[in-house]
């Protein structure tokens, strides 16, 4: 986990979503929507829009139902314009 991910003024869901997506690639998992959903407790609406976000921030690559965490030299602080 890094922790920079505290620093970047994301939503207290977006950070849980990052969270879920560093345990599974730890394992290694496989990083879909099946695999986050399976882990998160809030609503689907909420989880849908924490991808959004992380994509948004560059935190993480989407390709259909499968997820990439990027780097974090990628990664943008702040809310999008």
């Amino acid at each position: 986990m890094n922790p920079k991910i505290f620093a970047l003024g994301l939503s207290v869901e977006a950070v849980s979503l990052y969270l879920i997506l560093d345990d599974l690639a730890a394992r290694p998992a496989p990083l879909t929507r099946q695999a986050c959903a399976s882990l998160w407790n809030g609503s689907p609406e909420s989880l849908e829009k924490s991808f959004e976000e992380l994509e948004i921030h560059c935190i993480l690559d989407v390709a259909g139902d499968q997820f990439a965490l990027r780097h974090e030299m990628d990664w943008r602080e702040g809310r999008p314009a």
